[in-house]
């Protein structure tokens, strides 16, 4: 810890009487040492170095967006610990059930929103009932693949995810979308069917989806007449319903 108060010093305008406590040594360093002014500022350097280390932690790299194509010659990292220990490498992560012993995929770790450069993910099939808030900060992502779990909702930092183009929510439990919805600007595909408990969408946002090419809502709860809307809304885009 350094506490500085104005003091005078021969050769020096106005410099600050420092009180350098040093935990490992545990002892006080006061200033004047009756010596060198520049050994003082040596000790100083090296007593703020660790504070200085920590408060300029370098962020990961974030790349561009990478094509289809180049994103599936990424290697497809399934062990989550390692994913952490190389975050800068991982582009496409899945994670799945690995074994009886353990049983299924029950939530998703909150740092995985250290995966700056993370542009597909997917854990289908598992048991997921809810998705962490930190997910929003994978502003990179571009495919996620949530099919056959038990989500009831999405958060709303989900949302912010604005280069998605692929969502893939089929067979959860989810009763509705948020008309935030509209924020996937780049959204291509989007898969909601089976998802028996969904009754309505939010029709007018679900039509701001201009690079909508697909939309499967089968197997829902959704009305007829709703469907024919967004399909009248976005007429590039395959509706399917029932």
């Amino acid at each position: 810890m350094i506490v500085a108060t104005k003091y005078k010093h021969k050769g020096l305008a106005k410099m600050s009487k420092l009180f350098l406590q040093v935990p490992l040594l545990n002892y006080t360093i006061f200033p004047i040492l009756g010596r060198s002014w520049s050994m003082l500022k040596v000790i100083v350097l090296l007593c703020c170095l660790p504070a200085l280390l920590i408060a300029q932690k370098p962020t990961l790299p974030t790349d561009t967006l990478l094509s289809e194509a180049d994103l599936a010659k990424k290697p497809l990292y399934s062990n989550i610990g390692q994913a952490f220990k190389q975050a800068d490498k991982v582009y496409r992560l899945q994670l799945k059930t690995s074994g009886s012993l353990y049983g299924k995929v029950t939530e998703i770790h909150h740092r995985i929103d250290s995966l700056l450069n993370l542009q597909y993910f997917q854990c289908a099939n598992e048991a997921l009932e809810e998705l962490p808030q930190s997910m929003g900060a994978l502003k990179n992502l571009q495919q996620l693949y949530l099919s056959g779990n038990k989500i009831t909702a999405l958060p709303d930092t989900i949302f912010q995810l604005k280069n998605l183009k692929r969502l893939d929510l089929t067979g959860n439990q989810l009763s509705k979308i948020s008309d935030k919805i509209a924020n996937f600007s780049q959204l291509e595909l989007l898969y909601l069917h089976n998802n028996k408990t969904l009754t309505s969408l939010p029709i007018a946002q679900v039509g701001k989806l201009q690079n909508l090419k697909f939309l499967n809502l089968r197997g829902t709860k959704i009305p007829r007449e709703q469907c024919q809307k967004i399909q009248k809304l976005l007429p590039k885009c395959k509706v399917e319903f029932d």
